[in-house]
């Protein structure tokens, strides 16, 4: 008998199903240990029969862990610990459902295709992007409501999958973080260290590539093409600053002008605006920072 309802592995809050299942099996479990039939563990022997049966459907082209946890109703990570030989008791209702599921069911259980698990590349690229931009674990988890360490895990790409709920919550965080005036995270240190790593920013990846784990990141922006032409075109622009004059300059071009006014000159967002043809201030601050309003997002745009 079932603790929990057939879509999920654990209770889970919300669900209409899981509260009958649950109470169900907590009569049942209570009738069997009073009467004396109830088996709280499969060990020795019996546990030996279910890692044999787990590694037999393993060796099966076109199964995985995944897929075998998906058609009995667990978590993928009980399979693997099964396969490994590492637990030394097992759940008796967990046991049998692996030595009932066959070949068949496990294949026709793809990753995704019932919309419970999904490839997780498009989610681990999403997190390392965030990091990049300084987004730290333990701030991204508070956000999702979830413990930093999840977060960790799952830029890590540590499983090839993830729960489709996960990737959706970390979808919707990724573009709400995107839309934002600053998409820039709190922490300096995150986006270091995840420079370091070799983490792509949100300007690498087109949007529409993020899930795809064969697409290649875009080329970088290039700061600048010819030293000596764009310091000429720089000290020309800063040198008679009429407004407009700089609108028609190529972005990088305008990407170090704005640096050398802001951080040399110490002149006004507003002011930059005006020079380099800019709707306003926020696209400034973007300039400077590398942030979404990049040309290959956002086709149109100065």
């Amino acid at each position: 008998m079932r603790s929990t309802c057939p879509r999920h592995g654990r209770y889970t809050k919300g669900c209409p199903d899981c509260p009958a299942y649950s109470a169900a099996y907590r009569s049942a479990r209570l009738k069997g240990v009073k009467d004396g039939t109830w088996q709280l563990h499969l060990t020795g022997e019996q546990l030996a029969e279910v890692r044999q049966r787990v590694l037999s459907l393993l060796a099966v082209p076109g199964v995985s862990g995944p897929r075998i946890a998906a058609a009995v109703g667990i978590s993928h990570h009980t399979v693997y610990r099964v396969a490994s030989g590492r637990p030394t008791a097992l759940d008796p209702e967990i046991g049998r459902a692996l030595l009932a599921v066959t070949v068949g069911q496990c294949k026709a259980r793809r990753v995704g295709g019932d919309g419970s698990r999904v490839d997780a590349t498009g989610t681990a690229r999403r997190l390392r992007a965030l990091a990049a931009d300084g987004w730290d674990s333990a701030t991204l988890g508070g956000l999702c409501g979830v413990d930093g360490r999840h977060i960790g895990r799952w830029r890590a790409h540590y499983r090839p999958t993830v729960r489709e709920a996960v990737h959706e919550r970390i979808r919707e965080l990724y573009e709400k973080i995107q839309s934002q005036a600053d998409p820039r995270g709190p922490s300096e240190g995150a986006a270091i260290h995840a420079r370091r790593l070799g983490y792509l920013p949100p300007e690498r990846w087109a949007d529409e590539d993020l899930d795809d784990p064969d697409a290649e990141p875009l080329p970088p922006v290039p700061d600048t093409e010819d030293h000596e032409a764009v310091t000429r075109q720089i000290e020309d622009a800063l040198r008679d600053p009429r407004p407009g004059k700089a609108a028609g300059y190529p972005r990088p071009v305008k990407r170090e002008i704005a640096r050398h006014a802001h951080h040399r000159l110490g002149w006004p967002y507003q002011r930059i605006a005006d020079l380099l043809g800019l709707r306003s201030t926020n696209a400034v601050e973007y300039l400077l920072h590398g942030r979404k309003d990049r040309p290959h997002t956002r086709k149109g745009k100065s």
